[in-house]
């Protein structure tokens, strides 16, 4: 049996971790800088995973309500929890399923974030290794550069807040991941796509988006598809109008229509600094459209796929909601494409691309910080400098008004 070799600075890293999570950064850093990649995704999904434990949420925010219904779920049997899921009428019960799970072991809620977080960021770090590695035809090695670049493009309120969301959509992008392989499993596929949208309804849109990139599209349907996409993400009047002709000939649980229908009345009035954040926040999405445009790839069911999730992000555009979730969903699975690109092109315009993104996914990133500004100071302003601090102080009954 061949023994197994542990580098030096790995177990270092390890170490330092375990007593202090914040300062083995540095470390992680140094590390990947030198292109050792083994347990360094481990150790940054674990800190995210931290860093959810100990955030304080909004009254209004999506971890509120997490909350609630742990609180709710532990005084509930599993005869209670079926009546509930078909009282509420949602067929998404995946994460409430496990919320319930874990409001039975005994454990506060922040291990239930902790775990959902964590397994969030590692499935999506995995498939982007992996998706890299499938379209060069070679293995694909996190550095300091790309590994930033990943975390550049996760939205801080959504991995902290709305992590539902991107729960269901790190299972996703395992389905598509298959759906391409070269020995497509169509069970591992369905069963993958299925468990994505009982996670969250929302992915129901984004199935069809993947199945119809199997196609390959010709140029001039490619430029239809980014042409039409650019008018309804201008155009939301028109976009609205389809979407609801659409959804007539649909049949939804009624909870699903409601919400639907709420979702379109939303007015939401901004002021004049929230518009400039909401601008900087998609410069990237502006970019993505022409980018795509000029760099077509006849023969890339991924490229394809990309295409779709634009037109699926434009077509939601008048719902702010929908249109945040798909964009930043949008913003992970174009990551693998990036690397993709600077492997397969050595060019000076290759390079003037990534650092583009680099800096449009960076701007969207301090954008995410300042939002959450007030969340940051309240949750990791103490008990954050060693792992024993991390997981004895709960901020799980604490949350800030609006």
């Amino acid at each position: 049996m061949k023994p197994v070799i542990i580098n030096k600075n790995t177990l270092i890293t390890y170490i330092f971790f375990i007593f202090s999570p914040i300062f083995s950064i540095p470390l992680i850093l140094i590390q990947l800088f030198n292109n050792v990649n083994k347990g360094m995704v481990l150790l940054i999904s674990a800190l995210y995973a931290l860093l959810s434990f100990k955030y304080i949420p909004n009254i209004t925010n999506d971890k509120k309500r997490y909350i609630e219904r742990f609180d709710l779920f532990s005084g509930y049997d599993f005869k209670e929890l079926i009546n509930y899921f078909v009282t509420v009428k949602r067929p998404d019960f995946v994460f409430d399923g496990i919320n319930f799970a874990f409001s039975k072991l005994g454990l506060g809620v922040n291990y239930f974030f902790f775990f959902i977080t964590f397994v969030t960021i590692y499935l999506y770090f995995c498939f982007i290794k992996l998706q890299c590695s499938k379209m060069s035809n070679k293995k694909f090695l996190f550095g300091i550069f790309t590994v930033l670049f990943v975390v550049f493009s996760v939205s801080l309120p959504s991995i902290f807040s709305g992590v539902r969301f991107l729960f269901a959509g790190s299972i996703f992008v395992w389905g598509v991941y298959f759906l391409f392989a070269d020995d497509r499993r169509l069970w591992l596929v369905f069963c993958l796509f299925l468990t994505s949208a009982l996670t969250h309804y929302s992915f129901i849109l984004l199935i069809f988006a993947a199945l119809f990139s199997v196609v390959n599209y010709k140029r001039v349907v490619i430029s239809l598809i980014l042409f039409v996409s650019l008018l309804l993400l201008f155009g939301t009047s028109v976009a609205k109008e389809s979407f609801e002709s659409i959804l007539s000939f649909l049949t939804l649980p009624e909870s699903y229509l409601n919400k639907a229908s709420l979702y379109m009345q939303e007015d939401i009035e901004s002021s004049f600094n929230a518009k400039i954040l909401s601008f900087l926040r998609h410069l990237w999405l502006f970019y993505l459209m022409v980018f795509l445009f000029f760099n077509y790839e006849r023969n890339s069911k991924y490229y394809a796929f990309i295409v779709n999730l634009v037109f699926v992000v434009c077509f939601v555009s008048f719902i702010d909601t929908a249109f945040y979730r798909y964009a930043l969903f949008l913003k992970i699975l174009f990551v693998p494409y990036v690397f993709y690109l600077s492997t397969k092109r050595e060019s000076a315009g290759t390079n003037v691309n990534f650092l583009l993104f680099s800096v449009f996914y960076f701007l969207g990133f301090v954008v995410d910080i300042v939002v959450i500004r007030d969340n940051i100071a309240a949750s990791y302003s103490s008990g954050v400098w060693s792992l024993y601090e991390i997981l004895t102080t709960s901020n799980a009954d604490i949350s800030l008004v609006e």
